[in-house]
């Protein structure tokens, strides 16, 4: 996907993220977010967005500061909701203007450039767009092919997060509706993963907002069949970002 189709999602799931958020009273549980309501996930993804935002602005090796800047969020729900939109448009329109061969910090690996903060900020504001709907309980489906590549991007984590085992463990993620699969190893030594299928190991198969949804933990529609539950919960419980 290129970095200007993941700032016409970034820019699409922050919108949806402000009409479900305007649904809400502001004290509404997040199921994923333990402790969380949603005004304390609006205030998380909107500084996130500012943070990534300084990220494209600052260049450079080192990573923005990171001042309180959740102190500077409103008390009362709606404007809330408001800050976090012009926060949101900033990130938007800084990557839209950002020079594509600019240096930037970058958490982990990816793209180069403001491209690795447009694919982030997409993911990110996705599974977070996933929270407040659910919250205001109003689902809605997730992009088909956003979901292959947010799928494509946490597989780049998964090698560090899922602990070793001894034998090895396989996962075997299959797309339904886009054919797309994945094939991780989690063996006594490292963990590896590659495009593909497996017929061996563990079966986790769904459509691709579904399976998207599912690895990161958030279940706002079909839950995807799994041949082995007992084993998914060792990913559930060590995949988390």
């Amino acid at each position: 996907m290129d970095p200007a189709t993941h700032v016409d999602h970034l820019e699409a799931e922050g919108a949806r993220v402000v009409a479900a958020a305007s649904r809400c009273t502001g004290q509404e549980a997040v199921a994923a977010c333990p402790g969380w309501d949603v005004d304390q996930l609006l205030r998380h993804l909107a500084t996130v967005h500012e943070w990534s935002r300084r990220a494209v602005v600052g260049g450079g090796a080192k990573p923005p500061p990171r001042r309180p800047l959740e102190a500077d969020a409103p008390a009362d729900h709606t404007s809330l909701v408001a800050w976090y939109a012009e926060l949101h448009r900033r990130l938007v329109d800084e990557l839209r203007d950002a020079d594509p061969d600019a240096a930037c910090w970058q958490m982990w690996s990816g793209p180069d450039g403001p491209a690795y903060w447009a694919r982030r900020q997409a993911h990110e504001t996705a599974v977070h767009r996933i929270d407040v709907e659910i919250a205001a309980d109003r689902p809605t489906p997730l992009d088909a092919g956003l979901a292959v590549d947010g799928i494509d991007e946490l597989m780049m984590l998964v090698p560090r997060l899922l602990p070793v085992t001894e034998p090895h463990t396989v996962y075997h993620l299959l797309a339904t509706d886009t054919g797309d699969s994945w094939r991780v190893v989690a063996g006594p030594e490292l963990t590896t993963v590659e495009r593909g299928h497996s017929a061996e190991g563990v079966q986790v198969s769904g459509s691709a907002a579904d399976l998207y949804a599912f690895c990161w933990n958030r279940r706002p529609g079909t839950t995807p069949v799994v041949s082995d539950p007992s084993q998914w919960e060792v990913w559930r419980g060590s995949v988390q970002v």
